[in-house]
């Protein structure tokens, strides 16, 4: 979970990420960047000097270009969550998260606890899991341990 200190002490949470994510690459181009990260697993990184990148962006045009694609990708990431941020309700921020980041618009598998989905979603886990009750006995959604899927 990538994470920054908010003015009243509590950690928002900018992104929980996986296999192959980034970790804060707009830092490239920056002196210093005000972020921080906890694994909720067991977890490998891939420290690259920033010099190093730098100068392999420039020699190599190819990866240049994945390594924009790949920040663009996150950048659009965390431009839903800021959006969704702005959602009063928990029912409106889960379907939100659904349509927004799974890859058809309809179900996702989530590759963390739900307790950590929460913490993105900027709710309670108790909110959380009451609400994903609900939908599913309204037959709006459907789940099991990792996957939920939107019904409507």
């Amino acid at each position: 979970m990538h994470y920054v200190i908010n003015f009243d002490g509590k950690a928002a949470v900018m992104m929980n990420g996986t296999a192959g994510n980034f970790f804060a690459p707009v830092s490239v181009n920056m002196e210093s960047y005000p972020c921080a990260a906890v694994a909720s697993k067991k977890t490998g990184l891939l420290k690259i000097p920033k010099q190093q990148l730098q100068n392999y962006l420039k020699i190599n045009p190819e990866f240049a270009l994945q390594f924009i694609h790949a920040i663009s990708l996150d950048l659009k990431q965390q431009c839903s969550n800021a959006e969704r941020l702005r959602i009063k309700s928990v029912r409106e921020r889960i379907i939100h998260f659904i349509t927004c980041e799974s890859p058809c618009g309809k179900k996702i598998n989530l590759k963390y606890p739900l307790i950590t989905w929460a913490d993105e979603l900027g709710i309670e886990p108790e909110s959380l899991y009451r609400t994903l009750a609900e939908m599913e006995k309204e037959k709006l959604i459907r789940r099991d341990k990792k996957n939920i899927e939107i019904l409507i």
